[in-house]
């Protein structure tokens, strides 16, 4: 079955089972059939240990399914060799991970440019690209701190100007409020919202009411010991 043309992602019949063959097997999701369209908010709902990280590590083409088949940009991802894997998730993808996953003696910059790294850039074009991105998501004014003295909101800034700077089609966030006090959520929601407006497709992971609340989000997935058990349009 091919994807299509209207959607940006397309999941049929997606399972992850660990340990694959041995006795401590376990299965983190299954039978999961998404479609989602370009410029939408997507909200991943459940409780902890649902199978929200694990979806989205293979959404994100960060690993790879044990059965079924993934459609991004029209691309069947899920088969695809590691090496272009890799590249395809450079090129079009940004992910926002749980535990900002910043390396924290070094400057924020530095932290940015990360992602830019691997294409060979010069550092003036490198400089440009943080610079813009820093700007956009309110975080310029911190980009010679090392990262390991920012507050929990300056951190979570810094994980989306990373995820960011490639300028990626599609971004993916788990659980981006989950160490944030109210009025820090409220912000990031915020540049989360100004993103899709511009163009932008995301997928949230969250169990936060007010994610779950907030107008960013079009679309609702709820998954429970690893199953889909309910999806909504709003």
């Amino acid at each position: 079955m091919a994807a299509s043309s209207d959607l940006l992602l397309q999941s049929e019949t997606l399972s992850k089972t660990y340990h694959w063959g041995k006795p401590n097997a376990f299965t983190a999701f299954a039978d999961i059939h998404l479609s989602i369209e370009a410029q939408t908010c997507t909200l991943l709902q459940g409780a902890s240990g649902s199978g929200k990280t694990s979806l989205i590590a293979v959404l994100s083409c960060l690993d790879k399914p044990t059965a079924g088949r993934l459609h991004i940009l029209g691309e069947m991802v899920s088969r695809l060799p590691e090496k272009f894997l890799t590249l395809f998730r450079r090129q079009h993808i940004g992910v926002v991970f749980q535990h900002f996953q910043l390396v924290e003696d070094l400057p924020v910059a530095q932290n940015i440019a990360i992602p830019l790294l691997p294409w060979g850039l010069s550092s003036r074009l490198i400089a440009s690209k943080v610079a813009e991105i820093a700007h956009q998501v309110g975080i310029a004014h911190k980009l010679e701190v090392k990262a390991g003295f920012l507050s929990g909101g300056e951190k979570q800034r810094v994980a989306i100007a990373r995820a960011l700077v490639n300028n990626p089609t599609l971004i993916f966030a788990d659980e981006p409020t989950a160490h944030l006090d109210q009025a820090n959520a409220t912000q990031i929601l915020q540049v989360f919202q100004d993103l899709k407006h511009a163009g932008k497709t995301l997928l949230i992971s969250t169990h936060d009411p007010w994610v779950m609340q907030h107008p960013l989000v079009d679309n609702k997935i709820r998954l429970q010991d690893g199953r889909m058990v309910a999806a909504s349009q709003i």
